[in-house]
């Protein structure tokens, strides 16, 4: 009597297995072919260190082109951003276009508080998610040293 019992939870315990099994394996070939690809859940986000963060979220352009990213000089000194700007993301981005809040001319130079809008023109990226990992150079004006800043910048392209 009891061998029965033991192959009637051996059967239940093998077809739920299978099919547990069968689960499994369709989820993984969606996630391999990019149909449940977590990015695109992700939000728009733009994220710097604390010295040059970012206000907002960015905004990519599709049809000009272009991204711009809202800045903030958080480093306690004025910093003077210098024209080295890289971005590696599949697209080809060109150098950037600086555009201060406040009516100053584009010196790129920026006082502490100070925000900034940074337009990146980039040329032939797709409609669709965009992800760029930005790299800035800062001069600091009280040490004359110059410092890389690298953030993530997520978008869509509208």
């Amino acid at each position: 009597m009891s061998s029965r019992k033991g192959q009637a939870a051996m059967e239940f315990i093998m077809t739920y297995g299978w099919a547990i099994l069968v689960v499994l394996i369709v989820i993984g070939a969606l996630v391999y072919f990019g149909v449940l690809s977590p990015e695109r859940f992700l939000p728009e986000r733009c994220s710097f260190p604390a010295e040059l963060s970012c206000i907002g979220k960015p905004l990519a352009d599709f049809n000009a082109d272009t991204i711009t990213l809202s800045l903030v000089n958080n480093v306690g000194y004025p910093i003077t951003l210098t024209q080295e700007i890289s971005t590696e993301t599949g697209s080809s981005c060109l150098s950037p276009m600086v555009q201060t809040i406040g009516g100053n001319p584009p010196n790129v130079s920026m006082l502490n508080g100070e925000q900034m809008l940074l337009v990146i023109n980039c040329t032939s990226f797709d409609e669709g998610r965009f992800k760029a990992d930005v790299t800035l150079h800062y001069l600091h004006t009280q040490n004359g040293i110059e410092y890389p800043v690298t953030g993530e910048v997520r978008a869509t392209a509208r």
